[in-house]
């Protein structure tokens, strides 16, 4: 997924990114957030918040927002790969707002999984980007 540049990076995710803004992803299953994780765009995958291109798809935990781990191209990634910032130390701010939006989405939608994208704006704080019906399933 590529963010507009119109939106405005959070400061305390700037030494995340590189020409990008970071997303957020949360799995909600039946109202309840159950997995979620940030997507650091890259060089290699050209400023996008895209895994397949090279973005780094940082594992977060679901009940501080605090990072677990980071993976690039299928393997462990520690360190930003343009920025050279430490993974470990990515905390995401506002967290439980960001939590509540995406739970409240399960009501508004009636799915009982579905993942929500988000960004957090500098201007705006937590906003939703889009709702996907079946996030990391394959379609048959």
């Amino acid at each position: 997924m590529h963010v507009s540049a119109s939106f405005l990076c959070h400061e305390s995710l700037m030494a995340y990114t590189y020409e990008g803004v970071p997303d957020i992803r949360v799995i909600i299953f039946k109202g309840y957030p159950v997995m979620a994780m940030m997507r650091l765009s890259t060089a290699a995958s050209d400023g996008k918040a895209n895994l397949h291109q090279g973005a780094v798809g940082v594992g977060l935990d679901i009940a501080s927002g605090c990072a677990l781990r980071g993976v690039q191209f299928d393997r462990p990634c520690t360190h930003h790969p343009d920025t050279g910032h430490d993974l470990a130390s990515l905390m995401v701010p506002q967290w439980e707002t960001l939590l509540n939006l995406a739970a409240s989405c399960y009501e508004m939608t009636g799915l009982g999984y579905l993942g929500t994208d988000m960004v957090l704006d500098r201007q705006h704080g937590p906003m939703l980007l889009e709702l996907n019906a079946a996030p990391g399933l394959p379609y048959k």
